[in-house]
This record gives C-alpha cells, structure tokens and sequence, in this order.
C-alpha cells in the first residue's frame, strides 16, 4: 500500500515545500491512479516515498492542487510528473516514461 504520510492535501502543504526547498531539493510526485503509465512511474519512485524530501500528490485526490502547483512553479501540468525544486522554483520536470530512479535519487540527500 502507498505510504502517504507526507501527501499534499492543502495549499498550505505546498507552501511549506517551497520553504523546505531552500535548504534542500524537494521531490513533488503528481500521481494518477487511474493511468498506466503512472504506476509504472509509481513503481520507479516507490523507494522514495518514505523519503523526508519526497512529496506526492494523488490529482485525483486533490484536482484543484494541480493547478496550483502549475502556478506556483511554472510548469505545465501532467501525469505522472515529478518535478524536482530547489529554492522556491522547478529545476528539473521529468514526465511520463522520463520518471527514473536514478535520475531523481541523485537530487535526495
């Protein structure tokens, strides 16, 4: 079963993100449970959900937050996505079958 200890729910979830980003890369997960592709995704980053530094948001779940993260940091929305940030701002977007373990775990400390 998914861990979603540190799933976005609110805004507010997303705000303390960012300020979490300036100290260290933050790894948001935007995760459909209704696609394919994204339990194949889901499958690449699942060694990371107990990670301090990884989040995850469900869009069906929280549809509203899709777009709020879309305008927080600029970057258009889809899923699956991960987008890694770093003080206050996406660094790297990685999207559908781009979603690599390793490519994401050299951002985690």
């Amino acid at each position: 079963m998914q861990n979603l200890s540190r799933a976005i729910t609110a805004a507010d979830d997303l705000s303390r993100i960012l300020a979490k980003s300036d100290d260290n890369h933050q790894i948001l997960f935007k995760h459909s449970i209704a696609c394919a592709v994204s339990s194949n995704a889901f499958t690449e980053i699942q060694d990371f959900l107990d990670h301090p530094q990884f989040h995850m948001l469900v869009v069906q779940d929280q549809p509203q937050l899709k777009m709020v993260v879309q305008e927080l940091l600029d970057v258009k929305h889809e899923s699956p996505q991960v987008i890694v940030i770093k003080d206050r701002k996406a660094i790297q977007v990685f999207n559908h079958h781009t979603i690599q373990r390793d490519a994401i775990a050299k951002y985690l400390n």
